[in-house]
């Protein structure tokens, strides 16, 4: 989660906010940037113009995007439409937006999340333009029991590093390990995946050291498969010949294989989605964190508008578990470029995305990109219900390698 300020420099802040008296007039304009969620979970930009007669561009343009009047195809607003924003004003560079004193009421019983709503509004102030700091008050009065009350642009912005504490093993271990490592660089894919039994791995490890090896490594037992896009959402469309394929369709087939492989090997899965329905970004990470999930990836593919562009990728969130989700990241990378080129090695969500499957989940969590819709070699072999099969089973190899040996081996 983003770093919130130490209590003694929230009650200063907190004292200037309340005794400033006016805000400083800025030059109006005419027309003013929205930006609203797509199904990719960047932002989508939208110009709107602004009525000469409205008094305050930035509570117009604010209310505008709440009502998702402007709203781009394939994007979403996860604002609530009862919501109105009552005033804005700028004082030295500092935005305070006032919404009504009963917004946690209008979020909640609307279904949505408080934390995303006022995440989605700090985004589009600060793209209004040289804005240092964010700030909300309800009804005229702070309340700095949420927890994007105010926020600087540096800490909006800026992702959060986490410090990965690394365990010592016990030295024999250590030793095994390197041997393992040397031995899995010359196996074949197959012997790869074989070598997670146990009874492979006893040439190399007794069972009690199997166990003290698991016991410095994650420990999985639920994890959740969210099929990317899915309804009124097609996500990217490709196109064989006379045949077009939804990016929708190709991630629940791929998710369901997954499903199948993870619970073959032991896994507790659920799933967002089983059916071609509509699932809201809240309610995907919702869900995870509502399950206590241990582990939740996202399967979607890409598009480009260059056609070339082919192979696999992966995002990682940058404000939350960020070491473990890199590790099985990388692991689950590992295992689909045997069967898939690679596009790009995985890399972490920007702060200027929304990602909030990645953003607001609570535990390691990362967007699988397997392959190109927009590329016609790659959409051929995603057309292929075996194909995909193998790639979905090259994810839950790599998770069952996370699962058991953590840190990937090859940074």
């Amino acid at each position: 989660m983003r770093k919130m300020l130490a209590t003694g420099v929230i009650l200063l802040m907190l004292s200037v906010q309340v005794g400033a008296v006016s805000a400083q007039p800025v030059e109006r304009v005419d027309s003013l940037n929205i930006h609203y969620i797509n199904g990719d979970w960047s932002y989508d930009p939208v110009t709107i113009t602004i009525p000469a007669s409205e008094d305050n561009e930035y509570v117009y343009a604010l209310n505008a995007l709440i009502s998702g009047e402007n709203l781009p195809e394939y994007s979403f607003n996860e604002l609530p439409p009862t919501l109105q924003v009552n005033d804005v004003t700028l004082t030295q560079g500092v935005a305070t937006v006032d919404l009504p004193g009963n917004f946690n009421s209008i979020v909640n019983d609307a279904g949505y999340a408080a934390d995303v709503v006022m995440d989605i509004l700090i985004y589009n102030v600060f793209k209004f333009g040289d804005i240092s700091e964010v700030n909300f008050t309800f009804d005229g009065q702070p309340d700095d029991t949420f927890k994007f009350s105010r926020l600087t642009r540096t800490e909006y912005f800026s992702p959060v590093v986490e410090a990965k504490e690394h365990k010592a093993l016990p030295y024999q271990l250590t030793e095994k390990l390197h041997k393992v490592k040397d031995s899995f660089k010359n196996m074949t894919k197959e012997q790869q995946e074989s070598f997670l039994d146990d009874a492979n791995q006893q040439d190399l490890f007794t069972a009690s050291q199997l166990q003290v090896l698991a016991a410095y490594n994650p420990s999985v037992t639920t994890i959740v498969v969210d099929p990317g896009h899915g309804g009124s959402d097609p996500g990217a469309v490709g196109q064989l010949g006379s045949t077009t394929y939804s990016e929708k369709t190709i991630n629940l087939s791929m998710a369901l294989h997954l499903k199948n492989y993870l619970q073959t090997n032991g896994y507790t899965v659920l799933m967002t989605r089983t059916t071609d329905v509509a699932v809201g970004i809240n309610d995907r990470y919702a869900f995870a964190n509502n399950n206590n999930a241990d582990l939740f990836i996202s399967v979607h593919n890409n598009s480009a508008s260059n056609s070339s562009a082919k192979g696999a990728t992966a995002l990682y969130p940058n404000n939350h578990d960020v070491a473990q989700s890199k590790d099985v990241a990388y692991w689950m990378h590992h295992f689909v470029t045997n069967d898939m080129s690679q596009y790009a090695k995985p890399y972490p969500m920007s702060d200027s995305d929304v990602k909030g499957v990645l953003k607001w989940t609570t535990m390691p969590a990362v967007i699988t990109e397997t392959a190109f819709m927009s590329n016609t070699s790659d959409l051929t072999y995603l057309s292929s219900d075996f194909n995909r099969q193998t790639l979905a089973e090259d994810l839950g190899v790599g998770i069952r390698y996370w699962d058991q040996y953590g840190e990937y081996w090859y940074y």
